[in-house]
């Protein structure tokens, strides 16, 4: 899986006394394939806080079903926040010919919450016919 549309680097202002905090700033030029972690069927990237249109965000995915491998992009049609101090998952469902966004959610990343997306695939056929 490959994540693009997102930039990755960022800049620190320091908050000027205890009561200001620091602001991160997403900079750069949107990456193109950044590779997130990936931990049982769930992938994560931590990026700083941006906004994105719409068409910017894509998730690329290869299944594997036998010898067979396909390849599968999403290119989200909304805008999307990625705000600090959240987990936002976004849930793929892929069948045999496409992928379709099932679900998204947002979680407060303070309260401990794990939010892990689920990837659903939906073959039908053999591994020959696929």
């Amino acid at each position: 899986m490959t994540i693009g549309g997102v930039k990755h680097d960022f800049t620190i202002a320091a908050g000027t006394t205890a009561d200001v905090p620091a602001v991160v700033t997403a900079t750069g030029q949107p990456e193109s394939h950044l590779i997130p972690f990936k931990e049982a069927t769930a992938y994560r990237l931590i990026i700083p806080a941006q906004e994105l249109a719409a068409n910017v965000l894509v998730l690329n995915f290869k299944v594997t079903v036998g010898s067979n491998i396909r390849t599968y992009t999403y290119v989200a049609p909304d805008a999307h926040s990625l705000l600090a101090g959240t987990i936002k998952q976004f849930d793929i469902t892929i069948s045999k010919t496409k992928l379709a966004l099932s679900g998204v959610k947002v979680t407060d990343w303070a309260t401990g919450t794990t939010a892990s997306a689920t990837l659903a695939v939906a073959v039908t056929g053999t591994a020959e016919t696929v």
